[in-house]
């Protein structure tokens, strides 16, 4: 495991040196608040947690199932959590399929937000998509949820078609968003 606490969001080269990313045994990651969090790959018993999350966050959350499902196809899925001080602060769900990833679920508990954690797991999936030659990124987005749209923008997402509701129990559409991916990093950006 990495001994110092290294920031995504600093542009430091040494961030996505292959060698420092690594997710087995977590990464430290440092956020500007000076709090470390640690990513790592989601696993089984994270699920009750993860899922309680879900329900706190999304007014049609997953079923407990669908968590675990996901886990259980290693071959495709990038599952992911984010701790502080071992509570769980955030997750994303992620599967590739040829050279498409889509990230179907990312969440911060809400005591947890506007601390850059929803960034950080975005930046991981990017990462690893490009690690594994994908080159699109697609996920949906309820309309009304204009924070994650400036994020998913800021990292050069484009707005490129509209789910009508596609959020049924809220008669809310999502917008589809995708970005290409470069084959290079400038300043720790994919």
């Amino acid at each position: 495991m990495q001994s110092a606490p290294i920031s995504p969001l600093s542009g430091g080269g040494t961030w996505f040196d292959e060698t420092v990313f690594e997710l087995t045994n977590g990464l430290k990651v440092a956020l500007a608040d000076g709090s470390q969090i640690l990513v790592r790959w989601m696993v089984p018993e994270d699920v009750p947690a993860v899922w309680a999350m879900e329900q706190e966050v999304f007014a049609s959350p997953w079923a407990l199932e669908n968590f675990l499902y996901e886990l259980e196809n290693h071959d495709y899925n990038i599952s992911l959590i984010a701790v502080i001080d071992g509570q769980l602060a955030g997750y994303s769900v992620s599967y590739h399929v040829y050279d498409e990833l889509h990230i179907s679920n990312l969440a911060v508990a809400p005591n947890y937000r506007r601390r850059k954690i929803g960034e950080t797991l975005l930046t991981i999936n990017l990462r690893i998509a490009q690690m594994r030659s994908i080159n699109y990124v697609h996920l949906e987005v309820r309309r009304s949820n204009m924070p994650a749209i400036a994020l998913y923008q800021k990292y050069g997402f484009q707005i490129v078609g509209v789910r009508k509701n596609y959020y049924q129990n809220e008669h809310e559409d999502a917008l589809l968003m995708t970005k290409k991916l470069a084959m290079e990093i400038a300043n720790g950006v994919v």
